[in-house]
């Protein structure tokens, strides 16, 4: 079961998620729906098409457990994982869970809808869709301050986000540094 994304909205206000993590949510949510729609567009895919109310759920939930994990000093993605699958909702733990890092990564594969989220999130800072390389600029300085180990997860990280988005940008008949302007001609 996936919820509607009226219900997505309400998980957030009432497990207190404050603002601006629910602002940057609907970011996410509408960058990884316009991919997600150009890549069904692209690829003509009829019985495997990305699911629209997954990417929404995903992206609108990846945040759920980032105060609550930062309190504990946990991984959000993991604990918002588990949150959400323990609200019954298990396909959109996995994207929520894998948001941060893939779990597992096959480039032979057609790009999923955790991808999708995972790529969108790494081009929303704050609420602003920017290039990459600046989010994870922003990342480094926030998480990766004075921990060698941090910092060579972010690159792993970024590594292999950079491989997602070529695939992605191999479908798509735009660059990534022209997916804000893509975004805006739509609107």
């Amino acid at each position: 079961m996936i919820p509607t994304r009226e219900t997505c909205l309400k998980i957030l206000r009432e497990n207190e998620v404050p603002e601006h993590i629910i602002n940057h949510s609907l970011t996410v949510e509408k960058v990884a729906l316009f991919i997600a729609r150009e890549i069904n567009v692209a690829t003509n895919r009829d019985g495997s098409k990305l699911n629209y109310d997954l990417i929404s759920a995903g992206a609108l939930l990846h945040d759920i457990a980032k105060i609550k994990a930062m309190e504990k000093g946990e991984n959000h993605g993991e604990l918002g994982g588990k949150m959400v699958k323990e609200m019954g909702f298990p396909k959109v733990a996995d994207s929520v869970k894998q948001h941060i890092r893939l779990d597992s990564y096959d480039k032979m594969e057609e790009i999923t809808e955790v991808e999708v989220i995972n790529y969108a999130d790494k081009r929303v800072a704050h609420d602003i869709v920017v290039p990459m390389s600046e989010r994870f600029l922003d990342i480094r300085h926030r998480y990766g301050k004075g921990s060698r180990i941090i910092l060579a997860r972010i690159e792993k990280s970024r590594k292999l986000t950079l491989i997602v988005e070529e695939r992605i940008f191999e479908i798509l008949p735009f660059k990534p540094d022209d997916l804000l302007k893509q975004m805006e001609s739509i609107d």
